[in-house]
């Protein structure tokens, strides 16, 4: 029994009345309930593609958060030509090899840069390996620039695990470190190999 106020049933049939169902809710006002037009909404996992051609936001990069933490093979993290301004740090935590990479045309040029126009505390992109895994980072064909960090080991890039770790074709610039520290790269690891394309430039100003 359900009690219907100012409802008529006759001249205003429900859809869901039509079919058997009865609504959850039901107002003054006729309403469709159909699928069709109110479809459900999608999860914030249903709208993710992991087959992403390439990265360019803070946001889809922190999509990839979850997908490498609980990767049971390599992971490659493409980033599209163009800037992207990390305003917050973004970890990865990892238990296989993590590859992130510039796509671009001209192989010879690093296009692909990740900047802040803001002062971090930590830093801007780090990478942990977990479990005490032999995982491996390769960082290929990215620039990492005016980046200002707080924290007394803060770099643009921090690199945490067994490795060997391998950074090739990537450019440091101008990015600096409260403590004095540098502030480009920030290493805890065993063995890391930087390519003969990796430079570190320098702000004199």
């Amino acid at each position: 029994r359900y009690w219907l106020p100012f409802f008529n049933q006759k001249h205003h049939p429900h859809p869901h009345l039509r079919h058997g169902k009865f609504p959850h809710f039901l107002d003054n006002h006729e309403r469709d309930y159909s699928p069709q037009k109110n479809p459900p909404e999608k999860s914030i996992h249903a709208r993710r593609n992991l087959d992403i051609v390439c990265i360019s936001t803070r946001a889809e990069l922190a999509l990839r958060q979850s997908e490498v933490m609980q990767a049971t093979t390599p992971v490659v993290i493409p980033l599209c030509v163009g800037s992207i301004d990390i305003i917050s740090p973004i970890i990865f935590f990892h238990q296989n090899d993590v590859t992130l990479q510039c796509v671009s045309e001209s192989p010879l040029i690093s296009k692909c840069i990740l900047t802040t126009t803001g002062t971090l505390y930590d830093s801007m992109l780090k990478f942990i390996s977990i479990f005490d895994t032999a995982s491996k980072v390769h960082i290929d064909g990215v620039t990492f620039q005016s980046v200002s960090t707080q924290h007394a080991d803060g770099a643009a890039l921090s690199i945490i695990g067994n490795g060997p770790h391998t950074i090739t074709r990537c450019t440091f610039q101008d990015n600096t470190n409260r403590f004095g520290r540098g502030g480009a790269l920030s290493i805890i690891s065993d063995t890391v190999v930087l390519g003969s394309q990796t430079t570190v430039i320098i702000d004199e100003s």
